[in-house]
């Protein structure tokens, strides 16, 4: 099934739209309506009504009285293209980047900001109230800043004479050129300016029409950049490259090639990039038309400095483009409380399964602060580097790694069994796969970081039908003006109701006012890691 049929059935799920009408109407594309606005829908745009069917227009807010044309008559819906606003409502107001409107990267900087936040924490409440979880605490978002965006990708177009370094409009393939982002820290913002002389320059790249993308992070010791060129660089350009790095101050510059299409029996795989495997459009892989691409891994031509990151109080030296929270706010707050949620398992240095678990966001604050950990992610440079973090903090010993496909093959409820808690952080697609074997396996503690409210749910419901109750939430802003909200989340085992239901029955921490003493014992927390991986 294509990916835009997906996104569909998710934005049906987030804006609560049961789609069960047939008939158009007399309604077609092109005809021209004026529709009062009411709502605001799961992409950012505004949903009004129309002969009694919703309909979606871009940049259209609550209140507002807008012009449209018709542009698709759908089962559940109307699309609308914007022509004019005939009455504004009261939550818009002036954009504050003049890139707006064309650039698809932020959506919604028309909204007052607590209208804002308002509507992203709505989509998590609305979307737990919908299927069961209403029960559930649900505590106030985390809210992003400005500046605060501490990696991003942009898209490169080159010329002898000119260069672009921006991102794609909205539903276009068009790159729209920008001189700054209000959403970036100082260091990638005034990146972009160099990067484009670079591009261009007389004293630039010798080859500009061979860029494709980049990809940059900023860290402890400079920003981490990598580029996709359609060539690979020769002597001239990795001299070129070596300048680069050091006027802009850069602390390591990779390459890596354009991505291939995936062949059709190999899709299926997790979504975070990988040498030879798949990166989904899930998680934002490149692709062609709708096929999802393989990455080469990228390769390192400038390292002027290691560009060094903190996870949890432990150094890291990151792999090219890996995977990392979006800001340092946000990471912070997964990790405290996904911390909080552990508790007594940490104190008692119980073992904890770390799934997703990328270069150790978790596993090494985890460990740094007394529990031991198995970490299970199937990309090789990130379980490398964060082994390599963990010797280096005199963690080995608490820290295992496991490379492991965990979509395709997660571990089994009876090799899970042997932990005191588990956290995963899948990619936009979940963790159906894992869920069931957790739900199966009895971990009386789980802690659940999503990116996607719907499969979040989905496997949430496969939870509770296991006897595991959903305590707590804690929406996260990490995409500022954007429609995309992260959760981190609560789960303890009810052993009655797991009992009821059929599951072990196994018993909760005791740090859980709920739940009955735990009959557990410490001599678990006794053996070594390597003793309790998972097969």
């Amino acid at each position: 099934m294509d990916d835009d049929r997906d996104d569909d059935r998710e934005d049906a799920e987030l804006d609560g739209i049961p789609g069960d009408e047939d008939d158009a109407g007399g309604l077609r594309p092109g005809t021209q309506i004026e529709v009062r606005i009411t709502d605001l829908g799961s992409h950012g745009d505004g949903i009004g009504s129309y002969e009694g069917r919703p309909v979606f227009v871009s940049h259209a807010l609550p209140g507002d009285l807008v012009a449209a044309t018709v542009e698709t008559v759908e089962r559940d819906r109307i699309r609308a293209r914007w022509l004019e606003l005939v009455e504004p409502g009261p939550v818009r107001v002036e954009p504050a980047c003049p890139h707006f409107g064309p650039c698809g990267g932020c959506a919604l900087q028309h909204m007052a900001l607590h209208d804002y936040r308002g509507w992203k924490r709505g989509l998590v409440a609305d979307i737990l109230a919908r299927n069961g979880f209403e029960d559930a605490k649900l505590a106030p978002m985390l809210p992003a800043e400005p500046r605060e965006r501490r990696r991003t990708s942009w898209k490169l177009r080159a010329t002898a004479r000119k260069a672009v370094v921006g991102y794609m409009e909205a539903g276009s393939r068009h790159v729209v050129d920008v001189e700054h982002c209000l959403l970036l820290v100082p260091e990638l913002d005034r990146l972009i300016p160099q990067l484009r002389a670079f591009m261009s320059g007389p004293d630039g790249y010798p080859h500009p029409t061979h860029f494709r993308d980049a990809h940059a992070e900023a860290t402890e010791g400079g920003v981490d950049l990598v580029l996709t060129l359609s060539q690979a660089p020769d002597a001239e350009g990795l001299q070129a490259l070596a300048r680069f790095a050091e006027t802009a101050g850069l602390a390591r510059i990779s390459w890596r090639p354009e991505p291939d299409p995936v062949p059709e029996p190999q899709r299926g795989g997790r979504g975070r990039h990988q040498k030879g495997r798949q990166r989904s459009p899930a998680r934002g892989g490149a692709r062609a038309g709708n096929a999802p691409a393989i990455l080469a891994e990228p390769e390192v031509v400038v390292r002027r400095q290691a560009p060094v990151v903190h996870r949890g109080g432990v150094a890291l030296e990151p792999p090219p483009a890996g995977f990392a929270q979006a800001t340092a706010a946000g990471e912070e707050a997964l990790v405290s409380f996904v911390a909080g949620v552990f508790g007594h398992v940490i104190e008692e240095g119980g073992t904890i399964g770390d799934f997703f678990a990328g270069s150790g966001t978790f596993a090494l604050a985890l460990a740094h602060r007394g529990a031991r950990v198995i970490a299970a992610e199937v990309e090789g440079p990130a379980l490398d580097a964060l082994s390599r973090a963990a010797a280096a903090a005199g963690l080995s010993d608490r820290v295992t790694v496991e490379p492991r496909d965990l979509m395709r093959w997660p571990p089994s409820a009876r090799d899970l069994a042997i932990l005191d808690a588990a956290v995963f952080d899948p990619p936009r697609a979940g963790a159906r796969a894992l869920t069931e074997q957790l739900a199966a396996s009895g971990v009386p503690l789980i802690a659940a970081v999503s990116c996607n409210p719907v499969t979040f749910v989905r496997d949430a419901k496969i939870l509770a039908a296991a006897g595991y109750r959903l305590v707590r939430v804690m929406p996260v802003d990490q995409f500022l003006w954007s429609r995309h909200v992260e959760l981190a989340a609560e789960f303890r085992l009810d052993p009655a109701l797991a009992a009821a239901r059929g599951g072990t029955g196994r018993q909760a921490p005791r740090d859980d006012p709920h739940a009955p003493p735990r009959g557990r014992g410490a001599a678990k927390t006794d053996r070594g890691p390597k003793q309790r991986g998972m097969r």
